[in-house]
């Protein structure tokens, strides 16, 4: 029973599940932190503006991600060696993508919303660093490595 027990320790699927767990609830208790601690910043009238935009800027990404997310793993999982071209293809695509929906935002902004230039930065700044994040972490799991996505879902 030991050597079971053992043998499930060493193997690859077992730690990468303890990585991906393990991230996945510092990253909730680092993101349930943080909101408490927002929440105190903010008073009850402005809190709304933060969340507006996180959720625009979860708009913005998910429009801009093109799905690509699953073609990468996928892709690389099928064959290591086009990972650099794959990267660097998808980054262009992504980047060009949240920049295109960034200034269709920001044409709508102009015309009917009333984001100030300091929000709306914010807002592209953090989807393009989501793009980006999320590209990285879509390669790693390509590549069966699980230690860096946790790591990258607890630094975002």
């Amino acid at each position: 029973m030991l050597s079971y027990f053992k043998k499930i320790r060493q193997s690859t699927v077992a730690r990468n599940f303890s990585y991906v767990t393990v991230g996945s609830i510092i990253a909730q208790s680092i993101n349930l932190i943080a909101l408490i601690k927002i929440g105190e910043f903010f008073r009850p009238d402005t809190y709304g503006n933060y969340t507006y935009l996180l959720v625009q800027g979860q708009m913005i990404f998910t429009i801009g991600e093109l799905g690509l997310r699953t073609i990468v793993i996928r892709t690389i999982a099928r064959d290591k060696t086009t990972t650099n071209h794959l990267v660097y293809t998808v980054l262009i695509l992504r980047l060009f993508a949240v920049l295109l929906f960034s200034v269709i935002y920001l044409l709508y902004n102009y015309s009917s919303g009333d984001l100030s230039a300091i929000h709306l930065l914010l807002l592209f700044l953090f989807a393009i660093s989501y793009c980006i994040t999320n590209l990285f972490e879509s390669v790693f799991w390509g590549h069966q490595r699980m230690l860096e996505p946790a790591l990258i879902n607890i630094l975002t």
